[in-house]
């Protein structure tokens, strides 16, 4: 039971908006000359009798024993992409890193808001469509079948009858077919790095997963360079720990370029990155890379890129957004000439 208990305290401590007031609680304390372990107990003391002074606690325990152990407590709360900004803890200034992390959780939000209101109503329609079938399955199909001949009706009320009775004798078979589909998805978004993905990585879903992995470590390599933090083996070992296997390889792919040819951070993102995490933002890092003062110069297209990420996100989704409101619509416009037919047959029976 620990996993889900985790899980669940995990959830109620360290959401999006809590993570983001914790970074820049810290940020403000160090800010003003507190060490680390008075700001981690004033931000504590702040958060009261909640879930997320258990959490932070915790995080004071961990820091006693050194920061080491502080940025591994921490990777086991918040999401990767945050937790590898305290592994350089002693080697750069802190409040720059719990600076750093608060951008990261706040671009994360952007991106993830910017793809449920993309396709929050496509898929509710879509949902909704379904809950339809199923009633008109369960309930109205049978009594029209004891007022009318079904043989009577033409196709598309034919294959309304068939689809939705069929739908609803066979619901929990078709959901866990369908549950089955989503995790096949999701695994393949998360693990497929073999041929073939370079391509799928230009649509939605994978697409949206390269932007939104691909994002927060190309802000956390920034800040390493910006800190004067060497991108090197351990670093980019603890940039492995919690990703996945599609985002591992991506790192590797950078990480031997930079480590084994001599490449900098920009020459290997443009060289070995395959678009990781976008075409456009390797180009311009592989073309002022070695420049003076090229990682600042970076950093401010990087911010800039991010401002605009919440439109770029919504334009990534439109051919999903697309399919799943040409399916709902389609479901509709059956469901309505269905019923029309059904009554006309129904007056002359």
């Amino acid at each position: 039971m620990r996993f889900p208990w985790m899980f669940v305290r995990r959830f109620l401590a360290a959401g999006t908006r809590a993570r983001i007031d914790v970074w820049h609680l810290m940020q403000d304390m160090l800010g003003s000359e507190f060490g680390m372990p008075q700001a981690l107990e004033v931000v504590t003391r702040a958060k009261g009798r909640t879930f997320t002074a258990g959490m932070l606690r915790e995080w004071e325990a961990a820091l006693a024993r050194g920061t080491d152990d502080f940025a591994v407590e921490v990777a086991r709360w918040v999401p990767p992409s945050e937790a590898i900004v305290f592994f350089a803890l002693g080697r750069a200034d802190a409040a720059r890193l719990f600076a750093a992390a608060a951008k990261l959780a706040e671009i994360r939000s952007v991106q993830v808001r910017a793809v449920r209101a993309a396709l929050g109503s496509p898929i509710m329609v879509f949902v909704g469509n379904l809950v339809m079938t199923w009633f008109i399955g369960a309930q109205l199909m049978p009594q029209l079948a004891e007022m009318t001949d079904p043989a009577q009706w033409d196709v598309f009320s034919k294959f309304l009858y068939w689809f939705s009775t069929g739908f609803y004798e066979n619901d929990i078979l078709i959901a866990c077919i369908f549950a089955g589909l989503v995790v096949a998805v999701w695994q393949l978004v998360l693990r497929w790095t073999g041929r073939g993905r370079e391509l799928a990585d230009r649509f939605a879903p994978f697409s949206l997963y390269r932007v939104l992995s691909g994002s927060g470590f190309l802000f956390v390599c920034i800040e390493y360079l910006r800190l004067g933090v060497d991108l090197n083996e351990q670093a980019f070992m603890q940039f492995e720990r919690g990703a996945s296997r599609y985002v591992r390889s991506r790192m590797r792919s950078i990480g031997e370029l930079m480590l084994g040819e001599g490449l900098n951070f920009g020459q290997a993102l443009e060289a070995g990155g395959k678009g990781f995490p976008d075409a456009g933002v390797a180009s311009v890092a592989g073309a002022i890379s070695g420049r003076e003062g090229w990682e600042d110069s970076l950093a401010g297209f990087v911010a800039r890129w991010v401002e605009r990420s919440e439109a770029q996100m919504r334009a990534r989704t439109v051919a999903l957004n697309w399919v799943l409101t040409g399916l709902g619509m389609a479901q509709t416009l059956l469901i309505f000439w269905a019923s029309f037919d059904i009554t006309l047959s129904i007056q002359t029976f």
